[in-house]
């Protein structure tokens, strides 16, 4: 008896993105625009429980990549499953359960991260924002969830990353000991 191969978890065939580039007034008349190709006809299946890593090159599509997957961009063609089923053109309410399900990490950890919000009102945003926890018992779930990963609900990113390595620079002592700003504070 053969078994059943399982249906994978999330799985993208012949996935495209290009976005238009400005050219010149002829060129477009003309018909001779070339969009940028952003991610070309990429086809692939995680299946449950499996982690995927993605590498390239700066400018390679990685991001755009995850924006897609996340419904944060509308691919120019290709298909998105997630449990058998397409999940393009299904309304914003379809793409919001989705993004609850999909995590993407995104290189720029300070395009992720608000500097401005402690951990605890980033952590407590989330559960607002995908209505996951009642407005009464968010603060309770704060403190569970940073208990579990041993980090201060009220430390603000900076701080936590700081107190964590102290070889890590925050982005104040980068930006305090850069030469331009020695030279324009003298």
């Amino acid at each position: 008896m053969v078994p059943l191969l399982e249906t994978p978890l999330l799985e993208t065939v012949a996935l495209t993105k290009h976005f238009p580039q400005p050219g010149s007034l002829l060129r477009r008349l003309r018909g001779q625009e070339q969009p940028l190709v952003a991610v070309e006809d990429v086809s692939l299946s995680i299946q449950r429980g499996e982690t995927l890593g993605l590498v390239g090159e700066s400018g390679s599509g990685k991001s755009t990549f995850g924006r897609l997957l996340l419904q944060l961009e509308k691919p120019t063609s290709g298909d998105i499953l997630f449990e058998g089923r397409s999940v393009l053109g299904r309304g914003e309410r379809s793409a919001r359960e989705l993004r609850k399900r999909i995590q993407v990490i995104f290189q720029d950890p300070y395009s992720s991260l608000n500097p401005t919000m402690t951990v605890r009102q980033m952590l407590e945003e989330v559960l607002h924002v995908h209505a996951i926890v009642p407005k009464e018992a968010r603060a309770a779930r704060v403190r569970t969830s940073s208990a579990v990963v041993s980090v201060s609900g009220s430390a603000s990113p900076a701080r936590s990353r700081s107190s964590r390595s102290s070889s890590l620079p925050t982005r104040r002592s980068r930006r305090s000991t850069s030469p331009c700003r020695r030279r324009c504070s003298t």
